[in-house]
């Protein structure tokens, strides 16, 4: 018997046919996550531009990138970047030798620059979205969720600031998240299935892997500790004999090499490592910071806390281990509130909380998924993505100076003035500059022996360092310049430093340069001498007073030392003696000159002896110049004077109403050492 075949349905039926509704949810789903990486897309635009323009920028920008830059210079020029704290220098170098030695690399290779440790940076940012998409897929199994965790990373304004700043604080939190995503995936949550990896004591190699990351994140930066404790704990409640063993082959790999480079260093870093540890802690800029984050992120913290909750809720009912992304929060929480409560914290300091809340949004996301996709809850679902789309709201439009106000000034305008500030640093005399922008210092060619103003202030007012020193060379007024970012004029208090270093600072330098940097100069002698004196020159003038800032007693090879000279006429009725001069010199033990200037008195005043008008005392200004060579030793300032008699020279001897006098005046006894690092 013949059948009859069966027709197709209309073709247009075939679309008029409605669609399943757990395809629909998966489509709405999947919509709503690309949501917010959409919303942000204006945010990745400009991470990028301004990555890219903080890179190529040759001036530094934040006030800790050029102490960095100048323990990695030391490392590459050989020498110890933790040498012990000695009062004639203060060396900062804060942090664990990995960024310095990556950089020191860089230095060797392509000179003195900012843009390797910008670049490496960058890479610590980018690393962490990577580390960021692998932990969120590891928890989750949703690359969706991840990519959008990664894209709120790269948006928010701290991130875009501090992406490029030559600076280990984002390079330690991507080797950081790199470990704890190697581990999440090592050990995903028991609802995603076990890993089929080769085991080594009872753990999957990957996740002994991840040892080696984490342990570098804290080689970066020491306080970059929560993935590294997330982890080992994590591990620990999961299976606490092989999470025993995990953690001692950790805490090995984190403490052998510190005691190694401890030795090497002559116990230099450990003390540089825990100089932080004598601040003085601060609730008001804790107050500050976190006020800033809640104002622009409330609802990322929102969202973030949602997540955590109903994971350890989760947990709870299963009787399960919390996922590692909500063990990693909180313990990154105390941390960041510890850190945020320093003195010198800036909003760098909350980058360790703003990544594990971008870990727990995604996460979330990726259970919302998975909940709508199997129908669960789907209007819970909703909602946590309803929330997350608010997340990025806030600071979609917000410009990135207000996380940083440096910013705020064109680039390219400040790399102008920047430049004219190089020329004038760079023909201050002396071969040291006191400064609050080290990178400037070292691209001028000056070094620089008291490299941390903040940190000095810090380890003064603790008694850690003796700041003697440091006094005495800004009372001589050693340094041809003083270089600040904020003007010190009537200031009371600053935390640049300390109180009697302000207090020496304004007494003995005087602002010349207003601009994007303040430039102090030593301040001029005073109209009278505070040294008076009454030593007579037959023929010629009087001696009157001496001004010689700091006394004198003690220069470093390469120093210039300020001294005046205050001259008044001779007594009435007596001839003045042709081509009368007086000779300064700086002798050596064996009397030889390392340094002399020999003028007619009032010649650096403009108006040589004898010609004189009537009631004219003028002051010699002169700048004695240590030679770069001088050996050490013990050496003396004599003060002379001649006249010419043929081919030959007549002294002329002083005579000083107190009986002393003679050939010469010996005005200092100073030591002259090598400056510290030679």
């Amino acid at each position: 018997m013949a059948t009859r075949a069966t027709l197709p349905p209309p073709v247009g039926d075939r679309y008029n046919r409605p669609m399943p509704a757990r395809s629909l949810r998966a489509v709405l789903l999947a919509a709503l996550v690309l949501v917010p990486a959409v919303l942000v897309l204006g945010r990745l635009g400009l991470f990028a531009t301004h990555s890219a323009d903080m890179i190529a920028f040759p001036w530094q920008i934040d006030f800790d990138e050029g102490i960095i830059l100048h323990s990695s210079w030391l490392l590459a020029q050989g020498r110890n970047p933790y040498p012990p704290l000695g009062p004639d220098h203060f060396i900062s170098s804060l942090y664990p030798p990995l960024f310095y030695m990556l950089n020191a690399v860089a230095l060797k290779l392509w000179g003195l620059n900012l843009w390797s440790g910008r670049l490496l940076s960058l890479l610590g940012t980018l690393l962490a979205a990577g580390a960021l998409i692998g932990w969120v897929w590891a928890e989750t199994r949703s690359r969706l969720a991840g990519i959008t965790a990664a894209a709120l990373w790269l948006a928010l304004g701290p991130v875009i600031v501090w992406a490029t700043f030559y600076k280990q604080d984002i390079l330690a939190l991507g080797l950081g998240v790199l470990g704890g995503a190697m581990v999440a995936a090592a050990c995903p949550p028991d609802r995603v299935g076990s890993t089929g990896a080769v085991r080594w004591g009872g753990l999957p190699r990957l996740a002994w892997w991840a040892i080696l990351p984490l342990v570098l994140a804290c080689w970066t930066k020491q306080s970059t500790l929560a993935p590294l404790a997330a982890a080992g704990l994590f591990l620990l409640a999961r299976d606490w004999r092989s999470g025993l063993r995990w953690n001692v082959g950790a805490a090995a790999t984190l403490l052998v090499p510190f005691l190694i480079a401890n030795v090497a260093s002559h116990g230099g870093l450990a003390t540089h490592l825990f100089l932080p540890s004598a601040e003085e802690l601060s609730g008001a800029r804790l107050g500050r910071n976190l006020g800033a984050l809640w104002a622009e992120h409330w609802p990322l913290v929102v969202v973030a806390a949602l997540v955590a909750l109903g994971l350890l809720l989760a947990a709870a009912r299963a009787r399960r281990v919390p996922a590692l992304s909500v063990c990693f929060a909180l313990i990154s929480v105390p941390g960041v509130v510890l850190t945020n409560l320093s003195p010198h914290a800036n909003y760098n300091h909350l980058l360790p909380l703003l990544l594990p809340l971008c870990l727990l949004a995604g996460v979330g996301l990726g259970h919302a998924a998975g909940w709508a996709r199997g129908g669960v809850a789907p209007a819970w679902g909703a909602l946590v993505i309803a929330v997350a789309l608010l997340g990025v709201l806030p600071f979609l439009f917000a410009p990135i100076n207000t996380w940083y106000t440096p910013l705020g000034q064109p680039l390219a305008e400040k790399a102008d003035r920047m430049a004219r500030l190089e020329a004038e640093i760079a023909a201050a005399p002396g071969q040291t500059v006191l400064t609050e922008d080290a990178w400037l210092a070292l691209r001028a060619g000056k070094s620089l022996p008291y490299d941390d103003p903040a940190q000095m202030a810090t380890q003064a007012t603790s008694g850690r360092w003796d700041e003697s020193r440091l006094l005495a060379d800004i009372a001589r007024r050693k340094f041809g310049l003083v270089v600040l970012e904020h003007d010190i004029t009537g200031e009371t208090y600053t935390p640049r430093w300390s109180p009697a270093a302000l207090a020496a600072l304004q007494a003995n330098y005087v602002l010349r340069y207003r601009d994007v940097r303040f430039l102090e100069a030593p301040q001029p002698a005073p109209e009278r001498p505070p040294q008076a004196q009454d030593c007579t020159l037959a023929g010629g003038p009087r001696l009157v007073g001496l001004f010689l800032p700091g006394g004198g007693t003690h220069l470093d090879a390469g120093d210039s030392q300020q001294i005046s000279l205050y001259w008044a006429a001779g007594p009435a009725g007596s001839a003045p003696q042709p081509g009368l001069k007086f000779s300064l010199r700086l002798a050596d033990a064996g009397g030889g000159a390392a340094w002399q200037a020999d003028l007619p008195p009032g010649a650096a005043a403009g108006h040589p002896w004898p010609d004189w008008p009537a009631g004219f005392a003028p002051r010699d200004d002169l700048q004695v110049q240590v030679p770069a060579n001088a050996p050490p030793g013990a050496y003396r300032l004599i003060l002379s004077a001649y006249v010419p008699q043929g081919a030959q020279f007549a002294p002329v001897p002083f005579v000083c109403a107190d009986g002393s006098g003679g050939p010469g005046l010996v005005l200092a006894t100073p030591d002259v050492a090598r400056p510290w690092g030679e």
